[in-house]
């Protein structure tokens, strides 16, 4: 399965903050080794550079209505 990102919002430090937080409110996911801080604020940048800001999220939007 490929994951295509076509969509980005920009989003901030805090943002990453909250993210983290609840992830850690799922038991199944704790242990995983991409749930940190460090591992999230990584891809939060790499988005960032695809969409030209500091951190971004990445979506592959499958239906757009305007």
């Amino acid at each position: 399965m490929n994951f295509v990102n076509t969509g980005f919002i920009k989003i901030e430090d805090r943002h990453l903050d909250v993210k983290m937080k609840s992830i850690q409110c799922y038991k199944s996911q704790i242990h995983r080794s991409y749930v940190t801080r460090g591992f999230l604020e990584g891809v939060a940048r790499i988005r960032g550079v695809q969409a030209g800001v500091e951190l971004a999220e990445g979506f592959e939007i499958i239906r757009l209505r305007i």
